[in-house]
């Protein structure tokens, strides 16, 4: 299952991929693979996005981006850096790894959580 509001970025209200990730992981549970794309750049996000259980974050944009500037080594950068940034994340945080994470991790601004949703309609 991927879970991607990039259709919906022109659609006033929507909720981004992040939002939603929590209640997704826990309808299905262990029963489907969990991938989510929500255009990520930053390695902290993509840290955020896995603790839950996810399987797989896109991080296409950046691939995108050193895809045009240096082909396939452009690229073979880009997953390199990803990599070390997401390995530093985890060491800042004591982690050894992605599984050593949960989703106590994952901390959304108030407007973001499900408590706080209805202060972003205002």
């Amino acid at each position: 299952m991927v879970i991607s509001s990039h259709g919906a970025r022109v659609v006033d209200g929507t909720q981004a991929a992040i939002e939603v990730l929590l209640a997704v992981v826990d309808a299905v549970g262990k029963r489907v693979a969990v991938i989510v794309d929500n255009g990520f750049r930053r390695d902290s996000d993509v840290v955020k996005a896995m603790a839950p259980g996810t399987s797989a974050v896109f991080i296409g944009r950046a691939t995108l981006y050193d895809t045009a500037v240096g082909g396939g080594v452009g690229v073979a950068r880009a997953i390199t850096l990803f990599t070390e940034e997401v390995d530093r994340v985890l060491a800042l945080r004591g982690r050894p790894g992605i599984a050593g994470l949960n989703r106590d991790f994952v901390v959304l601004p108030p407007a973001m959580q499900r408590d706080g949703a209805d202060s972003r309609k205002s």
